[in-house]
């Protein structure tokens, strides 16, 4: 109903005019027919809605378990290239400490010969002084 209000005209013979009663009638019923129309609509609409948002929701579903999928894939590749840089990191220590423990040898070694020079030196200038005084006395080296 539109918010009319009806008149309905007198018969002369008392009650109302047929043809107005009939018309009020046919628009009460066009009315009712509209207004069954539209929630059947509605209807229709709230069931495709429903099925579309179940739908939906089994998708946010999936979505979610292949997130949680990938990202323990995620966790367990970063693991495995966390413990392969861990082992090259030792490996690679375990060279370092060799050669620095080698260098440290070698330099013993050096050091070792170095403080051995004085001594060389000092033998080297004692046979110097006796082949000079070999000289000054005239005698000949080698005879």
């Amino acid at each position: 109903m539109n918010g009319e209000k009806e008149f309905f005209r007198k018969s002369f013979m008392g009650g109302f005019h047929r043809r107005d009663v009939v018309a009020y009638i046919v628009k009460l019923s066009e009315e009712r027919n509209e207004i069954a129309a539209v929630a059947e609509k509605a209807m229709q609409d709230v069931r495709t809605l429903t099925a579309e948002t179940a739908a939906l929701r089994l998708e946010l579903e999936e979505v979610r378990k292949l997130a949680e999928d990938y990202k323990a894939e995620a966790i367990e590749a970063a693991g495995k290239v966390l413990n392969k840089l861990e082992e090259l990191f030792e490996q690679s220590r375990a060279d370092v400490e060799r050669a620095a423990a080698n260098a440290c040898t070698e330099l013993n070694a050096a050091a070792a010969a170095v403080a051995g020079v004085p001594a060389v030196l000092d033998k080297a200038c004692d046979r110097l002084s006796i082949m000079k005084s070999e000289l000054d006395a005239g005698n000949i080296i080698g005879s």
